[in-house]
């Protein structure tokens, strides 16, 4: 450790964490424009609701890769800890 090296006089830790909360609607606000952004999801037929930290994912989607796709970017997302992916794939 720094502490123990003969050169150094001190250590301060000068770290503070914040946990700045974000709304549901936040986060909704931010899965929908990054659904947007994504090239494998299409953000129209998706619904995304949120409670406090969980997000459900309802709507169709065209492929089995699309509604994973939606799931981890929705997952990716700041304070989001859970996802209930009820979306459906039309075949």
């Amino acid at each position: 450790m720094v502490e123990n090296l003969s050169v150094v006089k001190g250590v301060t830790d000068n770290i503070t964490l914040n946990q700045f909360a974000l709304q549901p609607e936040d986060i909704k606000e931010k899965i929908t424009k990054a659904f947007k952004r994504s090239a494998l999801v299409d953000a129209l037929g998706i619904t995304v609701d949120t409670t406090r930290h969980a997000v459900k994912l309802a709507g169709n989607v065209k492929s089995v890769t699309e509604k994973k796709e939606a799931e981890k970017v929705a997952f990716k997302t700041l304070a989001v800890y859970a996802i209930q992916n009820e979306l459906r794939v039309d075949h």
